[in-house]
């Protein structure tokens, strides 16, 4: 099959007629519809449902449209490449990022980032939805646990480690905290995004060989937004479990206080994923090495 049959189908669906694709490739018509209509001859199976208001993908033209789609872009980058190895990176760059941990994470890799290549234009989809990068067309993708997709090319950045944290008064009105066991007399703030329904998991920093203290939780408030739990713990509402990452990196965590600082609890695994593809666009290169000196320390 030809790039040109290719390039027809793509226009069609993403136009939404032939007529538009027809003036978006500079091709007559007629071109166009015989085009997409060799590859369909090609794969024996229609691509496309044509009526006489609208054309529309098949399933069988769907998973075709998706691979013709990178492949188009594979090339476009390829003669990129080739043709100027020093070419500034330019385009649109999509990530997707889950709530909180994303933009904690990124937050100043994109400020940085946004000023030293003005000509790439950022697009961030703040969601927990698991999305398709090739599907969906996101150049990058932050997840938290082991990507399920063995497809994808994962990098590891790090493991967020989360430790207790809580206001002055509040601690100044309650007992102290002295071992992890006396935390379920405690108000505990959760953030259960991770695998913390009912219980936490302490880890005493020092001693790997001693087993972990698993803290029931009965005066509970649980929320996926840790901003919302950070802002709990300011209002003196308990304690609470948030990544120790922050405290570099959030004025706010000045107006907390860490409680029982040699315990700890392991959060998931971080990584920055990419499709798979041969090589990198340069503003994803640019973007993963502007990442290596800029983004916020792992720590406990």
């Amino acid at each position: 099959m030809e790039t040109a049959e290719l390039k027809a189908l793509c226009a069609v669906v993403e136009k939404g007629s032939f007529t538009l694709a027809a003036q978006e490739l500079n091709t007559p018509k007629s071109a166009v519809s015989q085009r997409v209509s060799k590859l369909e001859g090609k794969l024996g199976t229609p691509l496309l449902a044509r009526t006489t208001r609208r054309v529309h993908l098949t399933e069988a033209g769907q998973l075709f449209y998706n691979r013709a789609r990178l492949i188009l872009e594979e090339m476009h980058d390829a003669a990129q490449q080739v043709s100027q190895l020093s070419v500034e990176p330019s385009g649109v760059l999509r990530v997707s990022l889950v709530p909180d941990l994303g933009e904690y994470i990124l937050e100043n890799v994109f400020s940085v980032y946004n000023l030293k290549f003005p000509q790439v234009r950022l697009d961030i989809d703040v969601s927990r939805r698991v999305v398709d990068l090739t599907a969906d067309r996101f150049d990058l993708a932050l997840r938290v646990g082991i990507p399920t997709d063995q497809n994808l090319v994962a990098r590891k950045i790090g493991q967020v480690r989360f430790g207790l944290y809580a206001s002055a008064q509040y601690l100044k009105n309650h007992e102290e905290v002295k071992n992890p066991t006396q935390l379920s007399q405690h108000s505990c703030l959760s953030f259960n995004i991770i695998e913390w329904a009912t219980e936490w998991t302490l880890e005493q920093l020092g001693s790997p060989q001693e087993p972990p203290a698993l803290v029931p939780l009965r005066r509970t408030v649980k929320s996926n937004s840790l901003f919302f739990l950070q802002r709990m713990a300011l209002s003196h509402q308990g304690i609470a479990l948030l990544p120790t990452f922050l405290e570099n990196c959030e004025p706010a965590f000045q107006g907390l206080q860490r409680v029982l600082p040699s315990w700890t609890s392991p959060g998931g695994m971080v990584y920055l994923v990419t499709a798979p593809r041969p090589f990198l666009t340069a503003k994803v290169k640019c973007f993963l090495d502007l990442y290596e000196q800029h983004a916020p320390e792992f720590h406990s």
